[in-house]
């Protein structure tokens, strides 16, 4: 048995204590988090995996009948939180926090040393059978896009590195080839360009600068990347404003 709900900020998920369906159970947590657009995933994914094999071998004790329930869930852009609970009879808590990397005792001891390591958090129910997690996030920054009066809005949700920047180009290389010359870019939410994405934006300048009719303009712009784009003389191209108080 293995059932799964995904709703806009949670994955939960049931399955019987087969220790096969934690590899399922991997799989899907992976789509839901690329459908975050999460990256550097690999400790929740570790992290979730050690929770669930605790919860099916301690737990359950790989009773076919017993099922363990696990939900994924957003706290903030860069928390998450993880529960994990199983229908065993629980176990003293009081132990868990003894166990460190350096310290790995016994093999329970062991995969808590691991989740204590790369956990913000570590809580407990009063019986010892459900256990929730706390795992720091890195976010990959998503590029939210209008066309409207004959020109491109972009709104990057986070700052535009190298990370991102083939994403970027390519955004904006269909825009220019569906006919776009009026590209503005709200920069409210970003904080740090690297010289990876600001040659995306020396390309793009260089594309619409000789057509007639073109507009390039960045607004809502940190002092930090104003200078940058001064100290490239890019603002020789762009028209850039400041952060609005309400930006």
């Amino acid at each position: 048995m293995f059932t799964m709900t995904e709703e806009a900020q949670s994955l939960i998920l049931k399955f019987d204590s087969d220790p096969h369906q934690i590899d399922r159970a991997v799989r899907e947590l992976r789509a839901f988090l690329a459908s975050q657009h999460l990256v550097a995933v690999s400790e929740m994914v570790l992290v979730t995996r050690e929770l669930l094999a605790n919860a099916i071998e301690h737990g359950n004790h790989k009773d076919p009948k017993k099922v363990v329930h696990c939900t994924v869930s957003q706290v903030n852009d860069l928390l998450y939180r993880i529960e994990v609970a199983d229908e065993g009879e629980g176990f003293d808590t009081s132990l868990v926090a003894k166990a460190t990397m350096d310290d790995p005792g016994r093999e329970r001891q062991r995969g808590y040393a691991i989740i204590n390591a790369m956990t913000e958090l570590v809580e407990f129910n009063e019986k010892g059978n459900v256990i929730t997690a706390y795992v720091a996030v890195s976010r990959s920054t998503r590029f939210e896009l209008n066309t409207e009066g004959g020109r491109v809005l972009v709104r990057p949700n986070g700052d535009i590195t190298a990370a991102v920047a083939d994403r970027l180009r390519v955004l904006l290389l269909e825009q220019y080839e569906a006919g776009y010359r009026c590209f503005h870019f709200d920069m409210a939410r970003v904080q740090d360009m690297d010289s990876v994405s600001l040659s995306i934006f020396v390309v793009l300048a260089k594309m619409v600068c000789d057509e007639p009719g073109h507009e390039l303009e960045l607004a809502n712009t940190s002092e930090d990347i104003q200078n940058l784009f001064r100290m490239t003389r890019l603002n020789e191209r762009y028209t850039i404003s400041g952060q609005r108080e309400d930006a």
